[in-house]
C-alpha cells in the first residue's frame, strides 16, 4: 500500500501572475517544438521554460534552474506556509461529451515497483538522462506524474469534496484545448491526516510517467542525503472518476514485406468471425456497436477492426471462442488472454501475419496512433502503411487484474486523458 504526505507546494504568485492560462502547460512530453515556441511567446514567465528549457551557449539544465531560482527570489512563485495537498476540478469535452475529472496532488513515498505501486504497461527504452539532469540541477520535481487508485465507495473523494465545498477556487483558468481547471488548496490537519489514512489503504497504478517514477527511484538512489529525496510529487485520481478517460492506441504496420491477404484471412478464419465491412468507417460503427462485454454469456467480446491497404478492403474480427486463448496463453493471467491488444499482437500479428512482436520497431514498421480519425487519414497513405488495426479501449478492470497479477500490458496499451497540466505547484525537495 502506498504511503502519501502534504508538502509545502511553490505555486505562481496570483499577485504577479493574473492567469495562469499565461504560464501552465502540458506535460513535457507531449509538446512539440512548435508548441514549445508557442508556449513561450504567450509569457516570459511560462512554465515551458523550466521543463524544456533552452540555453544559446552552456548547460540548458542549468538555466533551468538559474531561472527557477530568479523566479523564487522575484516572488513569480512563493511557497505556501502549511503542509497542503492539492485539489484540482478539470472539466474537458471530449467526442461532443462533457466530463469533469478530480485529482489531488500530494507526496508518495517512492518504493520499489511491484508492491503499493505498479507499473500498467510496457516501457520503451527512453534515455531518462534529461529528466535526471533537470531533476539534479533543481533539485525539485517540477511535474507531477499519474497514478490511479480504485476507491468504489469514493470515501477519498467525498473527503476533498467536503474539503472544497463551498469555498472559491484558489485558481481558475480556461487551458489551450478549452477545459475549465479549478485548484484548491487543503491544509486543515484532520482534513489531511484522514486522506492519507485512506490512501494507506490503496494500492496504486501509474497511469502515466513509468519513466520519470524510475527517474526519481535512481535520484533517491543517488542522494541518500537528501530527505526530500524519498518522496515523489504525484496526481492521484479514483479509477471509478466518470471523468477518467482511458483512449485506445490503434497500430499501423507498414515495411512487413510481401502479404498473402487470403493465406491471412484463412489463418485468421480458425480463431475470428471474420465479416468484410465496406469501409473504414463502417467499421468503427460496427465496433462501437458490439458490446465489450456479452451480458447473455458473461464473457467478454474480443474486437478488432482490421484495414486492409494491400486488397482495398476492411475486416471485423471477433473471437469465436476466448477457451481458445486459455489453451494457447495459459502462461498468462486470465484478464491479460482477453486484452484486445494480448490477441492482437500474439494471436492476429505473430501467428496469422507471422511477424515476431518483437520485431516491431517504431518507425521501422510500426506506428502507433492515437484516435480514429489520426488513424483513417495516415492509412489514406496506401504506398506506406499495408496493414492498420483499431483497437477498443482497454477496461478499467483490466488494468487492475493484469497489474495485481504482476504482469504489465503491451506497449502503447492505454492513454489517459486528458493529460495533468504543469506549472500549478511544484515541489522542491531541499524545502522538504
Amino acid at each position: 500500500m502506498v504511503t502519501i504526505k502534504p508538502f509545502k507546494g511553490f505555486r505562481y504568485n496570483p499577485v504577479k501572475i493574473k492567469d495562469l492560462a499565461d504560464v501552465a502547460t502540458p506535460p513535457y512530453d507531449v509538446i512539440s517544438d512548435a508548441q514549445r515556441e508557442t508556449f513561450a511567446s504567450r509569457s516570459k514567465y511560462n512554465y515551458v521554460h523550466l521543463i524544456l528549457p533552452r540555453a544559446e551557449a552552456g548547460d540548458k539544465y542549468a538555466a533551468s534552474a538559474s531561472l527557477l531560482k530568479k523566479w523564487i527570489d522575484e516572488g513569480i512563485f512563493v511557497q505556501d506556509p502549511q503542509d497542503s495537498i492539492y485539489v484540482l476540478s478539470h472539466a474537458f469535452t471530449h467526442g461532443g461529451k462533457e466530463y469533469t475529472r478530480l485529482s489531488f496532488v500530494a507526496l508518495v513515498e517512492i518504493e520499489p515497483l511491484g508492491k503499493g505501486v505498479l507499473p500498467h504497461e510496457k516501457t520503451f527504452p527512453k534515455p531518462m538522462e534529461d529528466r535526471f539532469k533537470l531533476m539534479e540541477a533543481n533539485k525539485a520535481n517540477l511535474e507531477q506524474i499519474f497514478f490511479i487508485y480504485n476507491d468504489s465507495e469514493k470515501g477519498i473523494e467525498a473527503l476533498l469534496g467536503k474539503a472544497i465545498e463551498g469555498k472559491p477556487a484558489d485558481e481558475t483558468f480556461t487551458d489551450v484545448d478549452g477545459g475549465i481547471q479549478q485548484f484548491w488548496r487543503i491544509s486543515e490537519k484532520k482534513t489531511v491526516a484522514a486522506i492519507v489514512k485512506e490512501m494507506g489503504k490503496q494500492q496504486c497504478v501509474i497511469a502515466d510517467g513509468h519513466h520519470r517514477y524510475k527517474t526519481s527511484m535512481e535520484f533517491m538512489a543517488k542522494h541518500p542525503e537528501i530527505k526530500g529525496a524519498r518522496y515523489r510529487m504525484t496526481a492521484f485520481v479514483n479509477s471509478v472518476d466518470p471523468g477518467l478517460l482511458v483512449l485506445p492506441t490503434n497500430r499501423l504496420l507498414f515495411n512487413i514485406g510481401a502479404v498473402d491477404v487470403n493465406q491471412v484471412l484463412a489463418r485468421l478464419g480458425a480463431y475470428f468471425t471474420i465479416d468484410r465491412v465496406a469501409g473504414e468507417r463502417a467499421l468503427i460503427e460496427q465496433m462501437r456497436a458490439t458490446p465489450v462485454i456479452d451480458e447473455k454469456r458473461h464473457v467478454k467480446n474480443v474486437v478488432i477492426g482490421m484495414q486492409c491497404n494491400i486488397d482495398g478492403n476492411s475486416y471485423l474480427l471477433k473471437i469465436k471462442d476466448l477457451a481458445v486463448l486459455d489453451r494457447k496463453y495459459a502462461d498468462q493471467s486470465p484478464a491479460y488472454r482477453q486484452l484486445d491488444l494480448n490477441v492482437l499482437h500474439r494471436l492476429v500479428i505473430e501467428e496469422c501475419l507471422g511477424i515476431k512482436d518483437d520485431s516491431l520497431e517504431i518507425g521501422k514498421n510500426i506506428e502507433y496512433v492515437k484516435g480514429v480519425e489520426e488513424t483513417m487519414n495516415k492509412m489514406k497513405d496506401t504506398r506506406k502503411y499495408q496493414v492498420g488495426f483499431y483497437v477498443n479501449a482497454v477496461l478499467m478492470d483490466e488494468i487492475f487484474q493484469v497489474t495485481r497479477a504482476g504482469e504489465v500490458m503491451p506497449h502503447k496499451t492505454t492513454f489517459f486523458y486528458p493529460k495533468m497540466y504543469s506549472g500549478l505547484v511544484f515541489y522542491k525537495m531541499a524545502d522538504d
